[in-house]
């Protein structure tokens, strides 16, 4: 009797512990991937929002010849004085790939805003810096990030004004 048992119950107990070590394991695939989309919303809003605040600033905004990037001319704040001794300085951003990732790069290379994180790098698939055709002094800024893990795509997309000098 005791044989029939345990012919019956240890393959469903087997079933029974395949099924939870499978719900285990798709609940920390599960986590990775929501870490990576988080991590994607993250890089791509911080470089956004530091690439507006410039743009916000700036006095005239120009494509960088050669490259996919922009300079930002902007003036000194008579508080915090960048450059004292100049009226205006510029802050470049532009494309930089480094181990096969393209990360958005302020002022220079060793200087990226978007990294890769260990578990989920993210690649900049598109920044542009556009002015208006219909209404001169009107830029329209866009970046796209793509998670290297789930594929995901975010981007965020603003206008500022950038008055004539």
């Amino acid at each position: 009797m005791i044989i029939y048992e345990a012919a019956v119950s240890i393959p469903i107990i087997a079933m029974l512990a395949m099924t939870a070590m499978a719900v285990f394991l798709w609940g920390i695939k599960t986590y990775f991937m929501q870490i990576a989309d988080g991590e994607l919303e993250q890089e791509v809003e911080i470089a956004f929002q530091e690439l507006l605040e410039d743009s916000m600033s700036a006095v005239r905004i120009e494509k960088m010849p050669g490259k996919q990037g922009y300079e930002i001319v902007k003036k000194n704040n008579p508080l915090k004085p960048q450059k004292p001794d100049k009226e205006t300085f510029s802050v470049t951003y532009c494309l930089n790939e480094v181990d096969g990732v393209v990360k958005l790069v302020c002022g220079g290379v060793r200087a990226p805003l978007t990294g890769n994180h260990a578990l989920a790098p993210v690649d900049i698939t598109d920044f542009a810096i556009n002015e208006d055709e219909h209404q001169p002094g009107v830029y329209h800024l866009r970046l796209t990030g793509k998670s290297g893990v789930t594929k995901h795509e975010y981007s965020l997309c603003s206008a500022v004004f950038v008055p004539a000098p």
